[in-house]
């Protein structure tokens, strides 16, 4: 069990939680299982500022990959993973990373299309 978190749940997820589930699988017969790593990331902003679901600035699942192909979503939010300080998610940098990853896909293609016929008579064997 992996619990992925931002950096201000840290004593939630690492000593709360895990006491409340050694309590109750002392009791129940029931059993969760405890966390085995807990590393915590930096915060994601949207456009420089804090999400807030409650205040209606966020980025819907729904809405985002019914626009968007999900593979792209996955792409960006992995390069702007914030591991060491807080990054943003900017609507602008989210297209262009997306136009970008379909030009190295298609050069890619492109390269290895080129290599199969120079190389392999135009086919795989």
């Amino acid at each position: 069990m992996i619990h992925f978190i931002g950096k201000d749940n840290t004593v939630f997820h690492s000593i709360s939680r895990p006491s409340q589930i050694i309590a109750y699988n002392k009791v129940s017969e029931d059993k969760y299982i405890l966390p085995t790593q807990i590393p915590a990331n930096e915060f994601l902003n949207l456009e420089g500022k804090k999400f807030s679901t409650s205040r209606g600035y966020a980025i819907w699942i729904e809405d985002i990959v019914s626009n968007y192909d999900s593979e792209f979503v996955r792409y960006y939010l992995t390069t702007i993973i914030p591991e060491t300080s807080d990054s943003n998610f900017y609507w602008q940098e989210f297209q262009d990373q997306s136009n970008n990853l379909t030009d190295v896909v298609g050069n890619l293609v492109s390269r290895l299309t080129t290599l199969l016929v120079k190389y392999c008579d135009s086919t795989l064997a």
